[in-house]
């Protein structure tokens, strides 16, 4: 069991990394 990530783990990550990388462009736009 935990051998393989599951997908909505991978999913949070993702969005985690897509939302920082949006905050901080809105931070630098600004």
């Amino acid at each position: 069991d935990g051998d393989i990530p599951e997908p909505a783990t991978f999913l949070l990550l993702f969005a985690g990394l897509t939302g920082l990388a949006a905050f901080r462009k809105k931070l630098g736009t600004r």
